[in-house]
């Protein structure tokens, strides 16, 4: 097995760690055994003490986030923080509505982060009818599900691609609680694992209205007390009929948002409960979210789900409130707000939503 580093080990010294960052971030390699001599560059001492600053900033995060590296992927991480560094301090030098932050994903490239972590859905089939909301209805100025505790704690789907998941069980969630029953947290488990035949491609992907339809046609769905999370590193397990009979909850149909890309529309389904949206989230404004609302930079190429669980129109910038599923120590606490907007909305948060019925 390849030996695995943590940067706090006295064994590893200081010098060594400078010097092999140095000179994997100047492209310079020393192969021990084949090359005996390498000349160290020149560098002035201004280029020397920004240096030294960036590996101490980077040490720090790799102790607080509990990262380990072989020595030979320490200076590719170090090269790919001091970028993704670069461009935190810059967004949040130009006060816009939202700041970026350091995070698990801080030494990921924007590549890596999103062949780990989103799904390119080209194509979305909605399969459930599609429920059009009165738009010039009276709805309330701000509503958080939250506060009426029908939202469960945020969750970690880990490398396995499932936040259709997490979102489905969600809105299931939320409506169950809403129509008068204890909360409940659901099985994120059991649709990654068990819902391959209606659709679903377990950490390779899947969407909502799929989950729904499993959800239906197995007459229910387990708690995860029952049924727990065991795929955050992209391993999905068979599916145990035996966990999957165990139902804690059952839904009856669901419907889609109609009319798309209208927040109008989006705002009168929250009314009624959280909703499951799809969202494209693999850009910087995503990966190093920290607080705020996201108004803009996002696109609207799905490639990920979430549960939206209020808005907010009382300030000068009315916001969906949103659940995400990368953990508790993501933007605020697991949560962000994105911008309400015209047509597809910010994120396309507005061009795929859908929600369960009992």
């Amino acid at each position: 097995m390849e030996p695995r580093l943590h940067f706090s080990d006295p064994s590893w010294s200081k010098t060594s760690r400078t010097l092999l960052a140095l000179l994997g971030i100047l492209g310079i390699f020393c192969v021990v055994g084949v090359v005996s001599y390498c000349q160290q560059p020149s560098l002035s001492a201004s280029a020397m003490k920004q240096f030294q600053f960036e590996e101490q900033e980077f040490n720090d995060y790799v102790e607080k986030f509990n990262k380990a590296y072989s020595d030979e992927e320490y200076a590719k991480r170090f090269y790919i923080f001091t970028q993704n560094a670069a461009y935190i301090r810059l967004h949040n030098s130009l006060n816009k509505s939202w700041t970026l932050g350091y995070n698990d994903f801080t030494d990921l490239s924007p590549e890596e982060f999103k062949a780990i972590y989103l799904v390119n859905y080209k194509a979305i089939k909605l399969s459930g009818k599609s429920t059009w909301f009165d738009t010039s209805l009276k709805i309330p100025q701000s509503i958080d599900w939250r506060s009426a505790g029908a939202v469960t704690p945020v969750g970690n789907q880990g490398t396995c691609t499932a936040g259709w998941a997490f979102a489905t069980t969600g809105a299931i969630e939320g409506l169950w609680k809403i129509s008068g029953n204890p909360i409940v947290s659901l099985s994120e488990e059991q649709l990654v694992s068990c819902s391959y035949s209606y659709g679903n491609h377990g950490c390779n992907g899947g969407i909502p209205d799929f989950a729904y339809e499993y959800v239906i046609g197995n007459e229910g769905i387990a708690s995860d007390k029952i049924y727990p999370w065991t795929s955050a590193n992209s391993t999905v397990s068979n599916c145990i009929p035996t966990l999957a009979s165990n139902v804690a909850v059952k839904i009856a149909s669901y419907n889609n948002v109609a009319p798309v890309d209208d927040p109008a529309a989006l705002m009168a389904a929250i009314t009624q409960q959280p909703i499951a949206v799809g969202v494209e989230a693999d850009q910087y404004v995503w990966q190093y979210y920290k607080t705020g609302i996201i108004s803009n930079n996002c696109g609207t190429n799905i490639n990920h789900y979430a549960l939206v669980v209020g808005y907010n129109t009382t300030g000068s910038v009315p916001y969906y409130i949103v659940k995400n599923s990368w953990g508790s120590g993501w933007g605020m606490s697991g949560y962000l707000n994105i911008a309400i907007a015209s047509s597809t909305g910010v994120c396309g948060i507005q061009m795929v939503a859908s929600y369960p019925t009992l």
